[in-house]
């Protein structure tokens, strides 16, 4: 469960271990994995760096038994008009919401077990642009 202590991330990670699921956690912020009350190995780490990725998928491998689900549920958002934003505004946009996914999801897939899955979540404003 990558954005494991975020508000769709905790929420995700509650329903699955209701479920019976044993869930590896990741974020970048470890402070707010250590505050989560659902059992489960966890590490912190910055999804932004390719290397990391790897890492996440290697760490979830070798704490759980296989690997069937993987959950993105990592983001951020700017706001404001686009020609006011600053380029370092930008770049953690696109890392964080483009390029970690999809490096997450090359990470996994020759990885996972047969009829697994990957779960990209994304907000609302792919959907629907704004000024």
């Amino acid at each position: 469960m990558l954005g494991a202590p975020g508000g769709l991330g905790s929420q995700i990670v509650h329903q699955l271990v209701e479920r019976g699921a044993v869930v590896a956690m990741v974020s970048q912020h470890g402070d707010k994995l250590d505050q989560l009350p659902q059992p489960g190995p966890r590490m912190a780490l910055d999804l932004r760096d390719p290397g990391a990725c790897e890492q996440a998928i290697d760490f979830a491998m070798s704490s759980l038994d296989g690997l069937d689900l993987v959950v993105n549920a990592m983001g951020v958002v700017a706001f404001g008009p686009a020609v006011e934003l600053d380029i370092d505004v930008l770049e953690e946009l696109f890392l964080t919401n483009t390029f970690a996914p999809l490096m997450i999801t090359i990470a996994a897939l020759n990885r996972l077990e047969r009829g697994a899955t990957i779960v990209n979540i994304s907000g609302v404003i792919a959907e629907q642009n704004v000024p």
